[in-house]
C-alpha cells in the first residue's frame, strides 16, 4: 500500500514539473536570421537553407497562407518565411537529433521547442502540397537520369548504379563489396 502511495506522489510531482533538472536561460538574438541571412550571396544562402533564394521564395508563396500559420487567439505567429528558414536549416542539419534543435535555436534566436514547432508547421504545410508537387518521372526522364548517374559513376571509376535514377542526399561514396560464397536466407 505504501509503495502505491509513494508511486502516486512521485507521479503527481512529475506531472507538475515540466523538466526534471533546472534549465538556464540562453541569450538569444535574431541578428543573423533577420539581418545577415537575407543578405547572403546565392551560394551561402543555398548552403544554409539547402535551396536557392528563388526556390525559397517559391515554397514560401505556396505555403504562407496555410491554416497552420494562423492563430485563433490575439497573438500573431511569426512570419511563415522565418518558420520555413528554421525548418530548412534543420532539414539540412548534419544531425537529426536534439543538438540540431539547439544549434538552430541559437542561430535563429529561438528556443529548442520553438524550432521543433516551426519545423512541424512547415512539414504540415508542405505535406498539403504533395499531390501538386510530387510526381514520378516519365520513362524518358528516368532514362536521362540513369544515364547521367551512370556517367558520373563511370568518371569516378565505379561500375555502380546501373538502374538507379537518383540518390537522396546527392552523396556518392566509393563502396567496395566483398564477394562471399556464404548465402544467408530465411526458410
Amino acid at each position: 500500500m505504501e509503495d502505491e502511495i509513494l508511486k502516486g506522489l512521485i507521479a503527481q510531482w512529475l506531472m507538475r514539473h515540466r523538466y526534471l533538472r533546472l534549465r538556464g536561460n540562453l541569450n538569444k538574438t535574431k541578428a543573423f536570421s533577420l539581418g545577415i541571412l537575407p543578405e547572403l550571396d546565392v551560394d551561402r544562402f543555398r548552403q544554409f537553407c539547402r535551396m536557392s533564394p528563388e526556390g525559397f521564395e517559391y515554397v514560401y508563396t505556396r505555403i504562407k497562407d496555410h491554416v497552420v500559420f494562423t492563430n485563433n487567439g490575439n497573438r500573431k505567429q511569426v512570419d511563415p518565411s522565418f518558420q520555413l528558414a528554421v525548418a530548412l536549416h534543420r532539414f539540412g542539419s548534419e544531425t537529426a537529433n536534439g543538438s540540431s534543435c539547439m544549434n538552430t535555436g541559437q542561430i535563429f534566436g529561438i528556443g529548442q521547442g520553438t524550432a521543433v514547432l516551426y519545423t512541424k508547421r512547415v512539414i504540415i504545410a508542405l505535406m498539403s502540397l504533395w499531390q501538386d508537387v510530387i510526381k514520378w518521372h516519365d520513362e524518358e526522364e528516368r532514362r536521362q537520369m540513369r544515364a547521367r548517374l551512370r556517367i558520373d559513376s563511370e568518371e569516378k571509376g565505379w561500375d555502380l548504379f546501373e538502374n538507379c535514377i537518383g540518390i537522396a542526399d546527392g552523396t556518392l561514396l566509393a563502396a567496395h563489396l566483398r564477394h562471399t560464397s556464404i548465402l544467408f536466407f530465411e526458410p
